[in-house]
């Protein structure tokens, strides 16, 4: 790197610090200081700011890299490496939400990016996490909402925690006005979990509790829940005859 600085040959310099910068973080203070010198001399070079926001991660100054990312952006729309710092920045900071949206950009600049889609996953689990912890806060000072309940059973399906959602559930379907909705969405963990008898046995309930006219998308859904199930069990007949009856 300093070899090609030397020769001002900018480009595979800064290519040779952003290798480095992968190797250790040992150097970002150098390579901050660097970029810093290059970009008085070569300011229209974006992979100066691009390597020296990669620096300032490494650094743990996830705001300066943030802060470039978004000028970046602010001077193209469309800098993949701009929404990748914004993502990278905002993730270290807690910010899972503006990191997904950033990624998810990012992705729809390049869609064949293995770690852009890596670095998607990991972000929208830390934000799913994040969202479940504040909702458990509000549903343990206030036990009695149901609708906090309904939302926790959801998120924890999202999640893949099946057990967690259930037992939410079973505090939903206590509830008489409520109840259609618990037991579909236990039907939805059962059935996730492979338990195809007792998700029917959950959608029998539903189809019970279920209020037809005030509740109509719900009726279908449940219905058309059942269907599947009853499908999934064997039970070819009576799934065509649900089916038949929705459509």
């Amino acid at each position: 790197a300093e070899a090609y600085r030397q020769k001002d040959l900018i480009e595979p310099a800064l290519l040779q610090y952003r290798e480095l910068l992968k190797l250790s973080s040992e150097e970002a203070d150098m390579i901050i200081k660097r970029c810093r010198d290059l970009g008085k001399e070569h300011s229209g070079n974006d992979l100066i700011h691009v390597v020296l926001a990669e620096a300032y991660l490494r650094k743990g100054d996830n705001r300066k890299a943030i802060d470039l990312g978004e000028t970046l952006v602010a001077q193209n729309p469309k800098h993949l490496d701009g929404h990748r710092l914004i993502g990278e920045g905002c993730e270290r900071l807690g910010l899972y939400r503006k990191s997904a949206e950033a990624f998810r950009t990012a992705m729809t600049l390049d869609e064949n990016s293995s770690e852009l889609h890596r670095q998607l996953e990991g972000v929208s689990l830390k934000e799913l996490d994040q969202e479940i912890s504040a909702l458990q806060k509000r549903a343990e000072e206030d036990p009695w909402r149901v609708a906090l309940h309904i939302d926790l059973a959801k998120l924890y399906l999202k999640r893949g925690q099946h057990n967690r959602s259930i037992r939410e559930l079973q505090q939903v379907v206590k509830d008489a006005q409520r109840a259609a909705t618990g037991h579909h969405l236990m039907a939805l963990a059962f059935k996730e979990e492979g338990r195809f008898d007792l998700a029917d046995l959950q959608l029998g309930h539903a189809l019970t509790r279920v209020d037809r006219q005030e509740e109509p998308e719900l009726a279908k859904l449940i219905m058309m829940g059942l269907g599947g199930v009853r499908e999934a069990l064997g039970e070819i007949d009576a799934a065509l005859e649900i089916f038949e009856e929705l459509y």
